[in-house]
This record gives structure tokens, C-alpha cells and sequence, in this order.
């Protein structure tokens, strides 16, 4: 039986939360919220001749936080920055080896954050809020 790894990714980012839940593939315009949409869930790079593949597996982290239009240089550089530290939990989980479990024929896991810092990807203006994206990437080897 194959592992869900869209369940698997979602519950191993909400250990960043602390535990807090959040949506997978949709999310509310609500200061907060949190969400994790795949880009391409299970991509096959390559395979080798012994049938072993190389996967990615790409997702979003999304996050709506409030959005400060008067004074833009000190509260939103501060949330954007909060939102950040997903990328440092990234790096963290690379190097204590820390990774989702997607199965016992899966090795080799590298994960990769994408950018730097978030991208402001949306602005809700009657609410006030704005949704915030980080790219990363797991690349890992599934076993024939």
C-alpha cells in the first residue's frame, strides 16, 4: 500500500506550528491562516537502471498575515520575516536529518527551500490581509 504523502508533508509542517492545524491545497483570507499547496506532488527526475526513481516532491507554504499599508518599512518587513523562519525550520530539518516519512522504500532525502524570503503573492485589501508563499522542495530516491 503506498503512502499518502500529501498527509505525510502536512502533518510533518505542522511541527513548525507547533501542533497548530492548517489547510491543505485552499485557504481563507483570515490573518493567520496557514496552508501547504503541492506544486507537483511525486514528480519522477529520473530513474536508473535498477528501477530506483528520484522523486520531487514541491509545495507552497502559504501564510496570511496582516498587511500594514501606512507603515510599510517597519510591520511588514517584521511579518515577512516571521514568515521566513519556515525557511530556517527547512534548513534545521536537513541538517538533524528530520524528514516526512513517505515509506520504508524511500531513502535519500534532501530537502531544498526554493527562495530566500517569501513572495507577496496577494492582497486582500477589504480584509486588511495579504498571502505570503515559500517554495521548497524534498527530493528523495523510491526504491523498486
Amino acid at each position: 500500500m503506498s503512502v499518502n504523502k500529501h498527509e505525510v508533508i502536512k502533518l510533518w509542517v505542522e511541527e513548525f506550528l507547533d501542533g497548530a492545524k492548517m489547510s491543505f491545497d485552499n485557504i481563507n483570507a483570515v490573518q493567520g491562516a496557514r496552508s501547504l499547496v503541492p506544486d507537483y506532488g511525486d514528480f519522477i527526475v529520473k530513474k536508473d537502471i535498477c528501477g530506483n526513481k528520484t522523486k520531487w516532491y514541491t509545495f507552497g507554504f502559504i501564510a496570511i498575515e496582516s498587511l500594514d499599508t501606512y507603515d510599510t518599512d517597519v510591520n511588514n518587513s517584521t511579518i515577512r520575516q516571521a514568515i521566513d523562519e519556515f525557511n530556517d525550520w527547512l534548513v534545521t530539518q536537513e541538517e538533524t536529518k528530520n524528514y516526512p516519512n513517505f515509506g520504508d522504500n524511500v531513502t535519500k532525502y534532501k530537502i531544498l527551500p526554493l527562495q530566500n524570503t517569501a513572495n507577496l503573492a496577494q492582497v486582500f485589501t477589504d480584509e486588511g490581509v495579504a498571502k505570503y508563499i515559500l517554495m521548497a522542495r524534498i527530493e528523495y530516491i523510491e526504491k523498486e
